[in-house]
């Protein structure tokens, strides 16, 4: 009997449970509701900045690297000192040193990066610059 007047005014143990987490469940289903709206390619699009806002968070380290073709079936990998988010004012500004030496990396072995989809909006060569083309690379 003293069971049922203490779960009267407290509850059970998974309403009590429910309640504590319910807070929670509704934001996730905002941010879930606000994400379908988003088009797939946008979405890709953010997925560096969620990289970036997620280490500044948590504090995460992010390494950048590559991995470099010396020969035929010969490699070295390259890693970057450890970019630490704390000493960034904003995720963007991280983002924008992540990009910076992704950009630096595929400019030292342009031969070696092949591209399928656009990474950056399409920017229109002055005219005194040529244009740059693909060109097939054999392993």
């Amino acid at each position: 009997m003293a069971n049922r007047w203490f779960t009267k005014i407290f509850g059970t143990r998974f309403n009590r449970e429910l309640k504590r987490i319910q807070p929670i469940v509704d934001a996730i289903h905002e941010h879930e509701v606000r994400l379908k709206e988003i088009g797939g390619s946008e979405l890709q699009a953010q997925t560096a900045k969620f990289r970036e806002a997620i280490a500044q968070r948590t504090g995460a380290l992010i390494v950048c690297g590559y991995c470099e073709r010396l020969a035929p079936g010969r490699f070295r990998i390259v890693m970057e000192p450890a970019l630490d988010p704390a000493s960034f004012p904003t995720a963007s500004a991280l983002n924008a040193a992540v990009a910076s030496t992704v950009e630096r990396h595929i400019r030292e072995h342009l031969d070696q990066w092949c591209i399928f989809r656009p990474l950056w909006e399409a920017v229109a060569l002055p005219a005194s610059e040529p244009e740059v083309t693909g060109h097939r690379v054999e392993a």
